[in-house]
């Protein structure tokens, strides 16, 4: 489910599900909380996605989504509903987006973080995903999600896959900024009036929950030790499995060979 909050806290988002494999087909509808606590149905329910309507939106109340093919085009639809192509370029695989209030477009493909500005796409930085462990798997496509912006513009972005919320500065320096813990990933955040980050995330079982993490607490460097402890756990049981392993030969060797026994099958599977 995709939201948007306009500037009257008025909140949009979209409900998708599947039909089941009978059927083997989607369908959405999209809604708006008002303000006043009433819940509208703005598009009703209708199989396949959703098209031509998006909640990534800036001040204005503009729409901004992309038509993938060989050439992606960047659509903008005004609130007068005049759609436009605002810029066209060839991408591997476009996934999330965020437009700031002023119409600026920061968006992942596959796993390099670009802005789209005046028409123009600037690469700020490549190769974003990271993995929990050295043995998980699973596509590139899904490791990163959710993009977001503070008043000083420097731009967040949610790495899924390695239970990371990086940080990249204007000029493209990319740095740690907090860690989800435990079973938890990153999905999506944003930052309050106070400079407090309000964190969406999720865990393998479709549990989640939003984190609140005060500015105090955003103010240090993020400790990494217990981070990467949990993403070298993987390696340190096969260390220790293997060192039992060599331990328990060297225990066989000493036990049946130390008074001369020959076991000669046993001892050249050892020797």
């Amino acid at each position: 489910m995709f939201t948007h909050m306009d500037t009257n806290d008025n909140l949009y988002g979209e409900h998708l599900w599947y039909n089941g494999e009978r059927s083997d087909t989607w369908a959405h509808y999209a809604w708006c909380l008002r303000n006043d606590g009433k819940l509208d149905t703005i598009i009703k329910p209708t199989e396949g996605f959703l098209s031509d309507y998006s909640f990534v939106r800036d001040a204005a109340g503009n729409m901004y989504w992309v038509q993938r093919f060989t050439v992606s085009k960047f659509k903008k639809k005004t609130k007068d509903g005049e759609v436009i192509t605002i810029a066209e370029g060839k991408f591997k695989n476009i996934r999330w987006m965020h437009a700031t209030n002023n119409g600026i477009i920061y968006f992942v493909d596959l796993t390099d973080l670009y802005k789209l500005e005046n028409g123009k796409f600037i690469l700020l930085a490549k190769d974003l995903h990271e993995r929990t462990s050295v043995f998980e798997y699973g596509s590139l496509g899904h490791n990163i999600y959710g993009i977001w912006t503070d008043k000083a513009e420097n731009i967040y972005v949610a790495v899924h896959g390695g239970q990371v919320v990086k940080q990249i500065t204007a000029d493209g320096k990319v740095s740690d900024f907090v860690y989800s813990s435990g079973n938890w990933r990153p999905d999506a955040g944003l930052f309050d009036d106070a400079g407090d980050l309000w964190l969406l995330e999720s865990n393998l079982v479709n549990e989640v929950r939003v984190r609140k993490i005060s500015q105090k607490d955003l103010a240090g460097t993020p400790s990494a030790f217990p981070h990467y402890v949990r993403k070298s756990i993987p390696l340190i049981l096969i260390a220790v499995v293997f060192g039992a392993i060599i331990l328990l030969v060297f225990y066989i060797r000493k036990r049946f060979f130390r008074k001369g026994l020959r076991v000669t099958g046993f001892k050249a599977l050892l020797q």
